[in-house]
């Protein structure tokens, strides 16, 4: 797209966003969700097939990895999709970090509220941290840090080292009054 070029983007849009250069936005038509980015002169889309999807939050695009973060139509719970900009072809990603499915009915009676941050390094290919906060129904707060050096294939609870020397998970639950 040139400088001063309209674009008009479909009337079932509902959220769109502009990062590195690519345009994206969600559409939504007859209850199915897609997501549709606009780079080098191209037009790609992708659908979460029969995912109960509220919405598309953010996407990220970088080094060839797609991050998109969605909310969950019934339980509101944020998610984490990945995938590569070759195929489009998204997996979630926030299941196997956090270890429980987030559709689970269980999980609704335990957890208020699921929010997730991504961020990949763009000088450092395949680096993803994915940083989420779970607010628990007694209103307790656990903050979690997770990276990937390896393109998302699998994540690591991110360290650090303290004052004294020591190396602390950054897990960190918090009691709100």
């Amino acid at each position: 797209m040139d400088k001063g070029e309209k674009v008009i983007i479909s009337p079932f849009a509902k959220n769109f966003g502009f990062k590195n250069d690519i345009l994206w936005w969600v559409s939504i038509k007859q209850e199915q969700i897609t997501l549709i980015y606009y780079i080098n002169s191209s037009f790609y889309q992708a659908t979460f097939g029969d995912v109960d999807l509220e919405d598309i939050l953010d996407v990220s695009i970088q080094n060839q990895i797609v991050l998109v973060t969605t909310k969950g139509k019934y339980n509101g719970f944020e998610s984490v999709w990945f995938a590569e900009l070759q195929d489009f072809v998204f997996t979630k990603v926030s299941t196997h970090i956090i270890g429980v499915d987030l559709d689970d009915e269980i999980i609704n009676v335990l957890i208020d509220k699921i929010h997730f941050n991504t961020a990949m390094v763009e000088r450092l290919a395949g680096i993803i941290f994915i940083s989420y906060i779970i607010e628990n129904r007694d209103k307790s707060i656990q903050k979690h840090t997770v990276i990937s050096y390896n393109y998302g294939n699998s994540f690591l609870p991110l360290k650090y080292k303290t004052n004294d020397g020591l190396c602390e998970m950054v897990d960190i639950v918090f009691k709100s009054a």
